[in-house]
């Protein structure tokens, strides 16, 4: 009797020597503070909204007050105006991180087994199926609406899933070479959310998922120049 078992071996992951210096050539752009048209536009918008039948409110106090914590309606457009701004610096941070994950997996040398891409892929069908049951239609009636099939679709997301996959293996290893460790406390809490929205989930998954999730935020903070907490803690024992 022959016996033949077939494993995945873990890759070998090699970082590009100078990943924790990345940052430095890769700068922040400035996020442009929002503009009077910006914030007239989301007023607008935001009246719109609140059109009852052919009658839209006019903007004033009492229509601030009547859609949030708002004293006034120079209090609100001050807050509409900061909330443009924030979304503003947030898209900057979002396109630097961004060009520093290409230039690291540039960089990296490993061989992503299939195994991971497929693992991915699933995930992106997961909320693939999530979205569509958002709006009221099944996996199935999607495909008949689109003329797609689950086979085009899975083909057209397995590059996205390869890079995911990879990034993965590559955060992983950036954060076993800096000892990155997950902050029990917000993992208990992270839990705590997650089991009351999805009672039915193994636990034990989720916390493995949830500790992945927080490793990988300090592991992308290394990356983008700032110091993880891990490193921090090591820094005053240092200090000391």
């Amino acid at each position: 009797v022959g016996l033949t078992v077939r494993a995945t071996i873990y890759p070998e992951v090699q970082l590009p020597k100078n990943w924790k210096t990345l940052h430095e050539n890769i700068a922040l752009e400035p996020a442009l503070p929002a503009t009077d048209e910006e914030v007239d536009k989301t007023l607008e918008d935001l009246r719109q909204s609140r059109k009852q039948g052919d009658v839209v409110p006019e903007l004033s106090d009492e229509f601030a007050k009547s859609v949030g914590a708002f004293d006034s309606l120079a209090h609100l457009k001050e807050q509409v105006k900061k909330g443009i701004g924030e979304e503003k610096a947030r898209r900057a941070r979002d396109a630097r991180r961004g060009k520093l994950i290409e230039e690291l997996l540039n960089g990296a040398t490993l061989a992503v087994p299939a195994i991971f891409v497929d693992s991915e892929l699933e995930k992106i069908m997961s909320q693939i199926r999530e979205d569509i049951t958002r709006f009221g239609m099944t996996l199935e009636e999607y495909f008949k609406k689109t003329n797609k099939t689950e086979e085009g679709v899975r083909a057209e997301f397995r590059d996205q899933a390869a890079k995911r996959a990879k990034l993965q293996l590559v955060l992983n290893k950036i954060a076993s070479e800096e000892k990155l460790e997950a902050d029990p406390t917000a993992v208990e809490a992270e839990m705590k959310h997650a089991l009351e929205h999805f009672p039915e989930a193994n636990p034990e998954l989720v916390k493995i998922h949830i500790e992945t999730v927080l490793k990988n935020e300090l592991a992308l903070k290394l990356l983008e120049g700032e110091v993880a907490n891990k490193t921090v803690v090591e820094a005053e024992e240092e200090a000391k």
